[in-house]
């Protein structure tokens, strides 16, 4: 790994499994490795939304794309707002399958060099949720858990997609299932959020362990965001950050649900953006940053009690999640998002100051970016997503623009950096509203 990479990597990894967050951001071999299971993700896979539980969107795997061209495509028959997840999910042939879902109802399964769809699972409504990928059975072999507008969170095996098991909330599953292992028992546990306003915690197999009711918003809006997991007090076991449909950002203790704390953003249609945990000010405890969405901030609390130790104004909604790496490698930690009024924004996680921002006209940035090296200088570029349908690298330093690729229509869904077809350098994938998922290379 490169120095500036390797920094950033361990800036964020070593602190927060300083504090037992195993689930934290840069977890590359992922969260199930500790656990001694059979399956386990390699490194640079990205077998979660925003990369793994702990919602960094930082991955170690490296690409050296000085300029980005169309590699394939695969088209399904809507919308494509889900982001992929990345891993080994056919162990019989040990290439890397592609993961991710489309408003056609299809959960899809793409080889990640070819682009062949290798099978698909037909749910009964769109599906909105990014998969994520682990053994959560401990059998030695991979499966994709996911939501559906259909109301149901599935289990599906990673080799051919036979369903294992569904469990029937009481309305959409919009937002994103998380994998950890929240008691302690070596079974990774599910967790996940429904417009009924509930978080769910599953086991392996489909059982509610337990489940916490949050008050809806004033005009019936429930969870749409994605749960967080991370040791949030030091005392060694996950909790779960969730956002509410009532604006309120909430702390819920792993292994039974309980209330930790609670902080109340002034917005009243909930949030989309999910939180990102890291020791920001690195005081040795985890920190939490989230957006209210359409309170237009994003804030910074402590861990432990849920106390403010900064707030941002972004001057507008915040729907994209924020993603956490030393981007300029002084030790430190910054946070990248894009905002509803089309501006790219880098803070210092310590203070909440803005370091640097950019502005696109014409554009919502409802994508949330993925940190990696993806040009080969040995630096991190920020890549996202925008409706101005350009999907963009930004030197993570100073926010330049190292390249851009156009699509038919806008990005919502947020990119992955992973080595897909196993040359040792990785390719970006995304979905897009044209109904297509994309490879992009240039590792020529």
């Amino acid at each position: 790994m490169v120095k500036t990479r390797a920094i950033a990597a361990v800036c964020v990894l070593t602190l927060l499994m300083a504090g037992g967050v195993l689930t934290a951001s840069a977890t590359f071999a992922s969260d199930e490795s500790a656990r001694g299971t059979a399956w386990t993700p390699r490194e640079g896979d990205w077998t979660q939304f925003r990369h793994d539980s702990g919602r960094s969107g930082l991955t170690s795997a490296n690409a050296t794309m000085k300029f980005a061209y169309y590699k394939y495509m695969v088209k399904t028959g809507a919308v494509v707002q889900s982001s992929p997840s990345m891993a080994n999910t056919k162990t019989s042939d040990q290439g890397i399958e592609m993961l991710v879902g489309s408003g056609d109802s299809r959960l899809y399964c793409i080889c990640g060099r070819t682009g062949e769809v290798k099978w698909r699972f037909q749910a009964n409504d769109q599906i909105f949720s990014s998969p994520a990928i682990g053994d959560i059975n401990n059998d030695g072999q991979p499966e994709v858990v996911f939501g559906s507008v259909d109301n149901r969170i599935y289990a599906v095996t990673g080799e051919n997609g036979t369903l294992i098991w569904k469990y029937t909330t009481r309305n959409s599953i919009i937002g994103s299932p998380a994998l950890a292992d929240l008691n302690g028992d070596g079974m990774l546990e599910i967790v996940v959020g429904s417009y009924d306003g509930r978080v769910y915690c599953l086991s392996g197999n489909g059982t509610k362990i337990w489940m916490d009711i949050l008050p809806l918003g004033p005009y019936g809006s429930g969870i749409q965001a994605s749960p967080t997991i991370g040791d949030l007090n030091g005392d060694g076991q996950l909790d779960v950050v969730m956002p509410g449909g009532d604006g309120v950002i909430y702390a819920l203790a792993g292994n039974d649900g309980s209330q930790l704390w609670n902080y109340s953003t002034t917005s009243t249609w909930g949030t989309f953006s999910s939180p990102v945990i890291a020791d920001f000010d690195s005081d040795g405890k985890p920190e939490v940053v989230a957006s209210g969405t359409y309170d237009k901030e994003l804030v910074c609390l402590n861990g432990e009690d849920g106390s403010v130790v900064w707030t941002y104004s972004a001057q507008a909604e915040v729907f994209a999640s924020p993603a956490v790496a030393d981007g300029d490698s002084d030790g430190l930690l910054e946070l990248y998002f894009g905002t509803y009024a089309g501006r790219f924004v880098c803070l210092d996680g310590a203070t909440g100051k803005e370091q640097w921002s950019k502005s696109f006209v014409n554009n919502y940035i409802y994508s949330s970016p993925a940190l990696a090296d993806v040009d080969g200088d040995k630096k991190l570029e920020a890549v996202f997503g925008g409706y101005d349908r350009s999907l963009r690298a930004l030197n993570a330093e100073d926010g330049s623009l190292v390249w851009a690729y156009v699509c038919p229509k806008g990005i919502f869904s947020s990119p992955v950096v992973c080595d897909g077809d196993r040359d040792d350098k990785a390719e970006v994938y995304f979905g897009c509203t044209d109904g297509r998922i994309y490879a992009l290379d240039y590792n020529f």
